[in-house]
């Protein structure tokens, strides 16, 4: 809800009220049992002027404050937009310093005044006063001075409490360092040393009253004075040290948003509410906001560049070579990733398809898997045979790595003329071949690439003819996790191609799997998947 400079003088208001009907109270109850007052005697005489004090004192305070805070009242009202909000911050910062100084101010020069003249008007006046005069003059005195510290005390509180929305509506968020000046522990000293005057004070009144009127100084008394200022005191150092707290809390929050990499809240500022730590610390975490921002902008648009460069490195998402059909995808979990995929035309006859999954994520396996792919393409034009060219592939690869990281490969080797494929692994999990909507897995048991320099590989070599199919894939989609949170697997992976209708268009088929593994959804996923459809069209 919108502050506004007329809602912000009515809690005022409130707060001043209470205050006063709180010290009214307080006088009533130490005219009951300390000064001996009757009921009959406190309301007759006793209770109208204290409510009429207390109505002085709420419109002295509202007509400080609105002198105070004239010149900014009508610019709270839009939070300060387009106007100096430091002035207006620094303004109501300090209000409840200025009423806290203010009641000290009159505790210490009106009272002794206002008794003073008190005695003189009822015929005694100062040079004439005796030993009953300066004591009761002394009890009232004292008993003023702790008035005036309780109240002034839980003013401060409450205003520090809250003016707190208001300054938060003004979001300053950064603040000339010459200004820290305040430390966290200046309202808890201050509502200690304050406690443990208006306790003195008020057991030295009593004392003093029972001695100006020969009265038994009573334990009880004393010990519930006593007890009466430590709980109050106790409950305003808790009400204190609580906000401090608050204070903290927020900023902890904003800190486990940052590390945690929250995109909502990456960017959102703490408003600084004090000129203590705790504004320092909101001041120097708004820096690092500012900071974070660029940098986390700056990486954005270099993983956006690393990521086009990556797309095209990849093959178009549908490609035809010779009779052959070929759909593939690839989605990373990251804004780029180590998957990789490849076509690679040998001959009229004869194309190759790879397929890999680069160790670890993110920006280094997709440097690696950019290599691989140049390595591929290298290597192929060399010639040989699938398990030769993973072989080449490997020494390059251990050499290269020395052992921190692997890859696993597939490379799939089609020839239309002998009407056979040939593949070769490493370490890549096994492809499937469609022949008469018949589901095999090829199987073929090796090693990574990158892990030992004099591993050799070998391939398989199966008939592939019109209307056959093969489906090669990386471990992302076995691992997707399914709304019950098991691994898909490749018992369910394979039940769902046997119920593939492959009398259907290939584009057909491709978008019924993509869509069953969830691919295009919101949802994040736990690795990068690709997956790579080859048909020899039977029309072709």
């Amino acid at each position: 809800m919108k502050k506004t400079g007329f809602s912000f003088m009515l809690r005022l208001f409130w707060i001043y009220a209470g205050v006063a009907l709180f010290g009214t109270l307080l006088i009533s109850l130490n005219n009951l049992f300390i000064n001996g007052f009757s009921w009959e005697e406190l309301i007759r005489f006793n209770l109208k002027a204290k409510l009429f004090i207390a109505l002085l004192m709420i419109i002295s305070f509202m007509l400080f404050s609105y002198l105070r805070l004239k010149s900014i009242l009508h610019i709270i009202d839009d939070g300060g937009k387009n106007k100096d909000v430091e002035l207006i911050w620094s303004k109501l910062l300090l209000l409840p310093h200025e009423v806290f100084a203010s009641m000290l101010i009159f505790g210490v020069f009106v009272s002794p005044a206002y008794h003073i003249i008190d005695l003189w008007m009822l015929g005694r006046p100062l040079f004439l006063w005796g030993k009953e005069d300066i004591l009761i003059f002394l009890r009232d005195f004292l008993f003023d001075q702790s008035l005036t510290l309780t109240l002034a005390v839980l003013l401060y509180s409450l205003l520090r409490y809250n003016l707190r929305s208001f300054l938060i509506q003004l979001s300053v968020i950064k603040l000339q360092l010459i200004q820290w000046k305040a430390s966290f522990l200046r309202p808890l000293l201050l509502t200690f040393i304050s406690i443990f005057l208006i306790t003195i004070f008020s057991i030295a009144g009593y004392i003093i009253n029972a001695i100006a009127f020969d009265k038994a100084i009573h334990l009880t008394i004393l010990f519930s004075i006593a007890f009466v200022s430590f709980a109050f005191g106790l409950f305003l150092f808790l009400f204190s040290a609580k906000e401090f707290m608050h204070e903290l809390q927020v900023m902890i929050r904003g800190i486990h948003s940052l590390i945690g990499g929250e995109r909502i809240k990456l960017h959102r500022k703490i408003p600084i509410i004090s000129k203590d730590e705790v504004g320092q610390l909101a001041h120097a975490f708004n820096e690092l906001q500012d900071y974070a921002a660029k940098e986390y902008a700056d990486l954005e648009y270099e993983l956006h560049l690393a990521y086009q460069v990556q797309r095209s490195l990849l093959p178009q998402e549908s490609q035809r070579i010779g009779p052959c059909h070929i759909y593939a995808s690839c989605q990373s979990m990251k804004e780029v990733g180590g998957d990789l995929y490849d076509t690679y035309i040998i001959d009229k006859d004869r194309f190759a398809v790879i397929i890999g999954d680069v160790s670890g994520k993110g920006i280094s396996a997709a440097l690696l898997m950019s290599a691989v792919i140049h390595l591929f393409k290298m290597e192929m034009s060399r010639g040989g045979s699938a398990g030769q060219i993973l072989t080449r592939l490997n020494q390059l690869m251990v050499e290269t790595l020395r052992g921190e990281r692997y890859i696993t490969l597939g490379l799939a080797i089609i020839d239309v003329r002998q009407m056979s494929a040939s593949y070769a692994s490493a370490g890549h999990v096994a492809p499937y071949s469609i022949r008469s909507g018949k589901v095999e897995q090829i199987v073929i048991s090796s090693l990574p690439a990158g892990i030992a320099k004099d591993e050799v590989y070998h391939e398989t070599i199966f008939p592939f003819s019109p209307g056959d199919q093969l489906i090669l894939y990386t471990d992302g989609l076995i691992e997707k996790l399914d709304e019950q949170g098991q691994f898909i697997g490749f018992d369910r992976f394979e039940q769902f191609l046997q119920r593939v209708d492959y009398n259907a268009h290939l584009e057909l088929q491709f978008q019924e799997l993509r869509t069953w593994l969830g691919e295009g959804s919101t949802a994040k996923y736990e690795d990068d998947r690709t997956l790579i459809m080859v048909r020899w069209t039977e029309d072709a």
